[in-house]
């Protein structure tokens, strides 16, 4: 027989669990669901932090830039005046000359000409002041120094491309020099030489051209001081001659060919980096795109010699 003593502390063992029980039952309902919307805001403000940190980390270092590492080749004495560089999603290498609207496709091998074909307005050839190349979805465009751009769709080798004109009010202010694409704005990137007016003095402008619109976003112009440039190289100038977009990180590589320098800004216009680049090397660096997963290409305009290629491997 189960004596009433035992009988009162099986009664009070069972009650115990049973409130156990609904408190543990309780508290794993209320504290689990705010451990489960706690834990995603922990985890996306780290992530954002991130991405915020990679963003902001320079991809010039990325690059072996030292003319030990560099491989350069001279081009046909057609390029001598060799000005922009692009490449296509596929890495097919285009540019063209300063003077004559003759596009040319190149092997990035050894800078031998692929094939051509000319931009014409009106059935004939363009000659003008061209500055840079950027290839936007199905069309390529070419900027003069005035700001001008020339837009067309590539053809085939001998061909003639029919270019339609789309005027900019830059050259009041701003002598022009490059020329890049933004995919993620679906925007022209186009970046000043000099400025031309008290207005502009000091500044470099880099300015937006909207695939949509067909017209400057002047509300995005991104204005940087010279000094902020200059300084960092020894420098009382910063005059860039050429510019293009990084594909991973979304920076601006900017090249100044009479300082022999190459610098990278965020889209926002923050200076993450800047350097100088081996003088016996660049002549007079018009041209820079970036080869994914290769490395960094510049073109260089050959004076009195020959035009050049010159590539910098990935680190």
């Amino acid at each position: 027989m189960i004596s009433n003593s035992l009988k009162s502390l099986i009664a009070f063992v069972v009650l115990s669990f049973f409130i156990l029980m609904l408190i543990y039952f309780y508290s794993g309902n209320s504290g689990g669901a705010r451990s489960q919307q706690e834990a995603p805001v922990n985890i996306t403000v780290d992530t954002t932090k991130q991405i915020q940190s990679k963003r902001t980390e320079s991809v010039l270092r990325s690059f072996k830039l030292n003319s030990n590492d560099a491989i350069s080749f001279p081009l046909l004495p057609i390029l001598r005046e060799i000005s922009g560089l692009a490449v296509t999603p596929n890495g097919d290498i285009f540019t063209h000359n300063d003077e004559d609207g003759i596009i040319f496709k190149l092997d990035p091998l050894d800078g031998s000409v692929l094939s051509t074909f000319e931009m014409t307005v009106n059935g004939k050839r363009v000659q003008d002041d061209l500055e840079g190349i950027a290839i936007a979805e199905e069309n390529m465009f070419v900027i003069n120094s005035n700001g001008k751009i020339y837009m067309f769709e590539p053809v085939g080798n001998g061909e003639k491309a029919n270019c339609r004109i789309y005027p900019t009010s830059l050259a009041v202010d701003w002598e022009i020099e490059g020329l890049a694409y933004d995919p993620t704005i679906r925007s022209l990137v186009i970046i000043s030489k000099n400025p031309l007016t008290a207005k502009a003095s000091g500044k470099v402008g880099i300015f937006f051209w909207s695939l949509d619109k067909r017209a400057l976003l002047l509300e995005d112009t991104i204005y940087i001081p010279i000094h902020q440039l200059a300084d960092k190289i020894g420098q009382k100038k910063f005059q860039p001659s050429g510019i293009e977009r990084h594909p991973e990180s979304g920076h601006y590589l900017i090249i100044a060919a009479r300082q022999h320098s190459i610098a990278e800004i965020t889209p926002q216009g923050e200076l993450l980096a800047i350097q100088k680049l081996a003088g016996k090397l660049h002549h007079q660096m018009e041209g820079i795109t970036v080869l994914t997963d290769k490395g960094l290409l510049i073109s260089d305009e050959g004076g009195n010699k020959s035009g050049r290629l010159t590539f910098y491997p990935l680190n």
